[in-house]
């Protein structure tokens, strides 16, 4: 399982890398450029000086990075993310006897299914290393964040209810006053106490009313 924390990231940087390491770099700007938001990809490939099928190509594993090309990624999302977006050069692995339990599922449209599973459904997964006693995951299934998060888990634990400011611009699970629990990067509204939510694939939820909210902290793939 390849985990990449919100501090912590799966990064080989010695060249050549194997092609197990490129796979793992390739994810690892997947997940960065999605906690950037949306027009990261655009604008990384403006600053490489590349048509933006190229980004797409890099992180849907079609494409390699070069050591040059990979010095610059580094940069753009160091001044996009600040200290967030800083990483140790080396990957890391928990212990595979470190697990959390995977409450549920997040479909295309956003919803998401509480336990009990239907049978043969996850019912706890590998934790990211930055795991306390109260983090939980959810899967993620569809396109709603992208095609490269299809399956993949997020964890989140540190739940405001109700939301506070520092969680404005940050890709979060949300609970809904309807009900619905969504995995949106949340924007203020047009009134206080209302919020816009959006995503990669999906349309935005307009000024809405959040109960509670997580920032997303991991996102991993089994």
């Amino acid at each position: 399982m390849l985990i990449v924390p919100e501090n912590q990231a799966v990064m080989h940087w010695q060249m050549p890398m194997q092609r197990k390491d490129r796979h793992a770099t390739a994810r690892w700007v997947a997940a960065e450029l999605q906690r950037i938001g949306y027009g990261a990809q655009s604008e990384l490939a403006r600053r490489l000086d590349l048509p933006p099928s190229a980004i797409s190509n890099i992180v849907h594993l079609k494409r390699d990075i070069s050591a040059d090309e990979l010095e610059i990624i580094r940069d753009f999302i160091d001044e996009r993310l600040g200290d967030a977006g800083r990483r140790p050069s080396k990957a890391r692995r928990v212990a595979a006897t470190t697990v959390v339990p995977v409450v549920g599922y997040v479909t295309a449209g956003g919803q998401e299914h509480r336990l009990p599973l239907a049978a043969g459904e996850f019912d706890e997964v590998e934790a990211p290393e930055n795991v306390t006693d109260k983090t939980v995951a959810v899967q993620i299934r569809g396109k709603s964040l992208g095609e490269t998060f299809d399956r993949w888990f997020a964890f989140y634990d540190d739940v405001r209810a109700p939301i506070t400011p520092d969680l404005i611009g940050k890709l979060c699970v949300v609970g809904l006053a309807d009900g619905r629990v969504v995995i949106k990067r949340v924007k203020q509204g047009r009134s206080p106490g209302r919020y816009n939510l959006y995503s990669e694939n999906d349309r935005p939820i307009l000024d809405v009313q959040i109960e509670w909210a997580a920032r997303v902290k991991s996102l991993a793939t089994r």
